[in-house]
């Protein structure tokens, strides 16, 4: 615990580019902490409000974490994306599709 504490304080104190955020959350995904990489991810977001691969992940971190009202809002802010490329915004389209299919 004291190990993520200390790595989150590093993480807040660093300017982060778009392939060190999503290599920094992949990290503690790995680690079994999605709440840890939605934190420097959506860090990254406050620096770069647009970046579509981290809005991606965001959606699918909080989907895997069962919070599939965040994930919808990420999801469909990358599909409204200008920025994002198309295959993003196609995996975006896919995952609201199976949110809204898995709704009661």
């Amino acid at each position: 615990m004291r190990l993520r504490f200390l790595l989150l304080a590093l993480l807040v104190a660093t300017p982060v580019d778009a392939e060190e955020a999503l290599s920094d959350a992949r990290l503690f995904e790995a680690r079994g902490d999605p709440e840890g990489a939605i934190a420097v991810l959506e860090r990254r977001l406050i620096a770069a409000p647009g970046d579509a691969s981290a809005q991606l992940k965001l959606g699918q971190l909080y989907e895997s974490i069962r919070s599939e009202k965040a994930a919808r809002i990420y999801y469909a802010t990358v599909a409204r994306n200008d920025a994002a490329t198309p295959s993003l915004k196609r995996v975006a389209l896919d995952r609201l599709r199976i949110i809204d299919r898995s709704k009661p």
